[in-house]
């Protein structure tokens, strides 16, 4: 059986890791999007596997460097350059700005 003293200690350690982990940053990702019509404005801020639907259409961004973004959806993908236009799976892709954990890209139908 356990003292008082030490379920008292046991506590303690849990309620500080309890807090501990409360404030760490829950995933360092977001995206956000104004759109008109057809086109969308898509801001992406993270490192690796940042998820939005955009048009209807779920994407990923991955390897957000430098003046490069990878963008993907269920039907293609492709590395692409700061100031680059593609059609990636149908849409059209344009990356305005790339930035290590940052991109903003221009996401037409």
């Amino acid at each position: 059986m356990l003292s008082a003293m030490r379920k008292n200690l046991i506590r303690a350690v849990a309620v500080a890791a309890a807090a501990t982990l409360a404030l760490l940053p829950a995933g360092c990702s977001s995206t956000s999007q104004k759109c008109k019509g057809n086109s969308c404005d898509v801001t992406v801020k993270g490192d690796d596997n940042v998820k939005a639907t955009v048009l209807g259409m779920k994407w990923e961004f991955d390897d957000l460097l430098d003046d490069s973004i990878e963008v993907e959806n269920k039907k293609g993908e492709k590395l692409m350059k700061e100031g680059e236009t593609a059609t990636v799976g149908g849409f059209k892709v344009f990356v305005k700005d790339a930035d290590k954990g940052s991109a903003k890209l221009v996401i037409s139908k």
